[in-house]
């Protein structure tokens, strides 16, 4: 959005702090943040996301088939990595799995994929 679109947008009360957001976020020059900084943004972003949609919810519906009941997913779990080995789960691992909005979804029925967030609900409906 180019700063004569975003004053015009402004100027007609069309969602003020949503463009002035927006327009704020495309004037990042993210190239220029160090790497910590980057990890502070995506961190930032996961902990709103996480705030709005919660986690690990079950309640997912497929955008394009409709179906709710078989999805892959792709989830976070605390591993442990030996030096020169492969990552293994302990037994008190096996059951302590995490998703977000943010998350790969499949629904295996009819193959669509995208972020989980596509597949809640209540996203569906805005």
């Amino acid at each position: 959005m180019t700063d004569s679109e975003f004053n015009a947008a402004v100027q007609e009360g069309a969602g003020y702090k949503r463009l002035e957001a927006n327009h704020h976020f495309n004037a990042m020059a993210i190239e220029h943040l160090a790497d910590r900084q980057l990890i502070e943004l995506i961190e930032m972003g996961q902990r709103e996301l996480d705030t709005r949609h919660g986690m690990n919810r079950r309640d997912l519906t497929c955008p394009n088939c409709g179906r709710g009941d078989y999805f892959r997913l792709r989830v976070s779990t605390p591993t442990t990595l030996l030096s020169g080995s492969r990552p293994y789960l302990e037994d008190d691992d096996q059951d302590n799995f995490a998703w977000g909005a943010d998350r790969s979804c499949t629904c295996v029925h009819c193959d669509h994929e995208g972020p989980v967030l596509d597949f809640l609900p209540t996203v569906q409906k805005q």
